[in-house]
């Protein structure tokens, strides 16, 4: 599922096996419903980490969430989110947990 938000897109991927699992589905759902509030808080989440990693708070400044991925159907409270940002070399991901953002790294 494809959500427009100002102008740029969020893809909700959920896990299972040949169809979504429910739980998934239905925390990917609740998020949609709340899209924005959504955005919002990851904004504000986002400028705290970029206040606690001071060497990357600029690149951080600039990540877009490109994805908000319920993959894991023994965890269907547990999303992981992707970023879009200025580096090619790096993939920044945080995860969202019980509804708290925590863990925000990259890969790269």
């Amino acid at each position: 599922m494809v959500v427009g938000q100002s102008g740029s897109t969020v893809r909700l991927s959920v896990g299972g096996g040949r169809t979504p699992d429910e739980a998934c589905l239905e925390s990917a759902v609740a998020v949609h419903e709340r899209l924005s509030s959504f955005l919002s808080e990851l904004g504000e989440y986002l400028e705290g980490e970029a206040g606690r990693q001071e060497a990357a708070a600029s690149e951080i400044r600039a990540l877009k969430c490109s994805e908000i991925a319920y993959w894991w159907v023994k965890k269907p409270d547990h999303a992981m989110l992707f970023f879009d940002g200025p580096s090619e070399e790096r993939q920044w991901h945080c995860d969202y947990v019980k509804s708290q953002f925590t863990g925000l790294v990259y890969d790269g």
